[in-house]
Formats: C-alpha cells, structure tokens, sequence
C-alpha cells in the first residue's frame, strides 16, 4: 500500500509556486552556429528518445518493431528485430536502455503495449515479460533500469511496474491519485533504502518519486491550465526540467520547491523536447531549430541551418547533443558548442 508524503498540500503548493518560488526570467535571445553529423537510420523506420550507455554507444527503440544501437567513433549501425510484429512493438515509440548490472542487457518498451522486453546483445536472444493487466504508458519516454538489472516503467492503471528478471517477478505500486492515466518514469535514482524512481504524471500535473523500500511516494502538482508535459527528465542535483504546452522551460527545484518559468524568447510557438541539464545548458527545439538555455545568464540562444530535423535533444555522456525528427530517419549529433 502506497503512502502519500506530499511535502506541502496541493494548494498550498501552488500559492507558494506562484508566490515565492514562480520566477519568471526575461532572457534575450542569440544566435549561434554549430555543425555536426547526420546518420540514416533506416529509409523505413522512425526513432524518438535516445539513451546511452557508458562506452558513449547510442540506444534506440524503432517506430516498426526495431531495436538500434549506433556506436559514433566507428559509424557501426546494428539493428535487433523478432518476427512477431507484436513483441518489440510495430507501430509503436519507445526506448531502449542499457542495464548497469550487465551490458550485454538491453531494455526495450514502447507505447500501450502490455509486455516489457530484454534483449541480450551478445547472443541476440530476446525475452519478453507480459503484464496480466494494462498496458504501458501512451508517452515513449517510460522506462528505467536499476543497479540490480531491473526494469521499472509506467502503466495505464495508475501504477508503477518493476519486473525483476532474476525472479521473473512483476511487482506494482499504485500512485496516490486514482484513475486511468500513466506515471511516466523517467529515472530510477540510487539503491536500497535511498532509492527514488522519478516520475511525471502529465494528466494530473504531477512530478514525482516513489520510494520502492517503503511504498511512499513524493509529489509536486505543478500549477498550468493545465500543465501538460511535453518533456520531462531524470533530476539532476535534484532539479527537474521539463517543457510546457507553451513557448516555456520549467524547472522544479526539488530541494527548496520552487517552480522557475522562463518564457522562450526566440519566436517559439511551443517547446519541444528538453533535455536534462548538461554543463549549465538544456536543450530544446521549436520543432525547426536547435535551442540552448543558460538559467544562470538567462540566454537563449537559436542555433539554425542544421541539415537535420530537430523535434527532441538528448545529451550523451560526453555532451554531445543529438537530435530526432518527428516522423523522420534521421539522427544528429553536434558537439558542445
């Protein structure tokens, strides 16, 4: 049984955000060049969110029934697929990501789909775990893998899933607030006793953690009309970003609660995509062009002419900064500017 532990009541929360912690920033816009390099996934197949894995490798999880990895340094392109359509997902946005307990596990989801699967790369056989209810969040972004192998995801019941492949064990947490939505995890943060799992939960305009070792879960209602996420990311330092319905970045301070708001000054009609923060920078897109913010200078700065469709920035380990088309085959990847 879940423990609610809001750190304020919801409405108290939304006086305080729009009191003392809503920091609305001015920030005047730049522009600047950057060049990079593009590679074709497939002339067939789509890729939305990114993930990488330590040795800098690109991870993928295809619109049609793929899984892609892509190492840089050597242009080597591999593609996993399964006969049955239904498995990895046709027709269906996910994401892939690479376990931190063995590297030759890769995790796979997509959208509403009812399964979660595990890919071992080193023998290309595939493992797929079927849920008895409910299917996977509607959002591609939904999947975390622990230090213990574990993969943890959102579902469409309200619950956050863990599967534990060692025992072959799905276990389920329901959020506090009742109904037919989906948290969206996006990190997994920490082990044992400290262990958070990051969620966002667009619908009731919700961030959050849940607390596996106790069942407790933390929540933020963050003010909007509604909020509506585009993007939302795994904490750094404890500070959450995410896109707005609206030309706006947010961030949640989880630390002291407050919500700072700056409106995007380069002529964006909505934001799309933003990355986790990198070196002082996130990253996003007006579905044209490239976008860096600085919080601390309050700049924005436009980066146009890429040759590559851009609707959502990842940032990999090295701060390179790779981009994804909407409904497009090509990826993108420029250097820290």
């Amino acid at each position: 049984m879940n423990v609610l532990r809001s750190l304020m009541p919801g409405w108290r929360w939304v006086l305080c955000a729009l009191a003392i912690g809503l920091a609305v920033a001015a920030a005047w816009p730049a522009y600047g060049a950057i060049s990079g390099k593009r590679w074709t996934i497939v002339p067939t197949d789509y890729v939305s969110d990114l993930s990488f894995d330590g040795s800098g490798t690109m991870w993928a999880k295809g619109y049609y029934n793929k899984i892609y990895s892509l190492q840089p340094a050597t242009d080597t392109l591999t593609t996993w697929t399964h006969a049955n359509n239904d498995i990895l997902g046709a027709n269906h946005y996910g994401m892939a990501v690479v376990s931190p307990a063995n590297a030759n596990h890769v995790w796979a989801t997509a959208t509403s789909i009812n399964h979660v699967n595990r890919l071992d790369v080193s023998s290309g056989q595939l493992l797929s775990w079927a849920f008895p209810a409910s299917t996977t969040c509607a959002e591609a972004k939904n999947l975390a893998v622990d230090s213990t192998g574990s993969a943890w995801f959102g579902k469409n019941d309200s619950k956050i899933a863990q599967l534990d492949p060692a025992t072959n064990m799905l276990k389920e947490w329901p959020m506090p607030t009742g109904g037919t939505y989906c948290p969206q995890v996006v990190a997994s943060e920490g082990s044992g006793a400290s262990q958070k799992v990051w969620f966002c939960e667009a619908t009731i305009d919700k961030i959050g953690y849940l607390a596996p070792s106790t069942g407790s879960v933390t929540e933020w209602t963050i003010p909007g009309n509604p909020a509506v996420f585009n993007s939302c990311n795994p904490p750094v330092g404890g500070k959450i970003w995410f896109s707005h319905s609206t030309a706006q970045v947010r961030r949640l301070d989880t630390a002291t609660n407050e919500l700072s708001t700056w409106a995007c000054q380069m002529g964006c009609g909505i934001v799309y995509g933003i990355s986790q923060e990198s070196a002082g920078k996130v990253w996003f897109s007006d579905a044209t062009d490239l976008i860096s913010f600085d919080p601390v200078a309050a700049q924005f700065v436009e980066y146009t002419g890429l040759g590559c469709g851009v609707y959502s920035p990842f940032v990999d380990g090295s701060g390179n900064i790779w981009t994804t088309q909407n409904g497009g085959t090509l990826i993108c990847r420029f250097p820290p500017p």
